[in-house]
């Protein structure tokens, strides 16, 4: 058992895009449908608004307990901005607040865990896009069963429980076991989203609704709080960095291994 630092010695990939395309499935046309108040009633109900830290004038608790009142004009801004494929700049903003991680000096940057706080109508509206995005995706038998994260009733225990099961039976069978764990170093700082278009055009997107996830990624602002003091607004180059719900998504969609289908 031991680790192996592989960053520097890796050489770079052979092939381009196109070609793991091929091992993507396809499926019908895909838009974003528009969003009924009676869904932003429940899903703001699963939303937890007990922690500290909205950057919104508005406090958490007060914009969910005021949904039943809140809910035909927010679904009218929701769906005008999936009419328009335009995010709205309010929804792109991110307060970052740095973290200790617990270990190091705390004079040095790297020992912080950056934690991006957004509006709550901003993870709502992107909670209700996660859902049609992850239906559209199971439709197609999109993800692997062997993936555990991001997905419903899937956690690190069941994926303890796959290997486990792996593990064991290859014993029970006189065989020999031999695993190898990746762990890539800031694995969302990877995730292009020229490439993501590519793949939303290949399995079904339509044109509107890429343009829609264009708009949600692109000029992002982001500031940062730390010791009661707070920076400027500037353009977040790294999208990626802004977290919203769908990222996580998008991100396995991106790195689906076709490594099942090709040498």
């Amino acid at each position: 058992m031991g680790t192996l630092k592989t960053s520097k010695g890796v050489p770079p990939c052979s092939r381009d895009e196109e070609f793991f395309l091929n091992f993507l499935p396809t499926g019908s046309s895909f838009s974003l449908k528009y969003i009924d108040p009676s869904l932003l009633v429940k899903e703001i109900r699963a939303m937890d608004t007990s922690l500290k830290g909205s950057i919104s004038a508005i406090p958490d608790k007060v914009v969910k307990a005021s949904i039943h009142y809140l809910a035909v004009p927010v679904a009218f801004i929701f769906n005008l901005s999936i009419y328009t494929s335009t995010c709205p700049n309010d929804f792109k903003v991110a307060e970052v607040v740095p973290i200790y991680k617990g270990k190091g000096s705390r004079s040095e940057p790297g020992n912080y865990r950056p934690i991006s706080l957004t509006v709550l109508l901003a993870k709502l509206f992107e909670r209700c896009i996660k859902l049609q995005l992850t239906d559209f995706l199971n439709s197609l038998n999109f993800f692997s069963d062997h993936q555990h994260g991001f997905l419903e009733n899937r956690s690190t225990e069941t994926a303890l429980c796959d290997i486990m099961e792996f593990v064991l039976c290859g014993c029970a069978g006189g065989n020999a076991v031999l695993g190898v764990f990746l762990d890539v170093s800031k694995a969302f700082d990877c995730v292009s989203f020229v490439i993501l278009e590519k793949i939303f055009g290949h399995i079904g997107f339509t044109d509107k609704t890429i343009n829609w996830f264009s708009s949600l990624i692109q000029n992002r602002d982001i500031l940062v709080k730390a010791s009661g003091f707070s920076s400027s607004r500037k353009k977040d180059e790294d999208w990626n960095r802004t977290g919203f719900r769908s990222r996580t998504v998008l991100f396995y969609n991106i790195f689906k291994c076709p490594s099942e289908n090709c040498e």
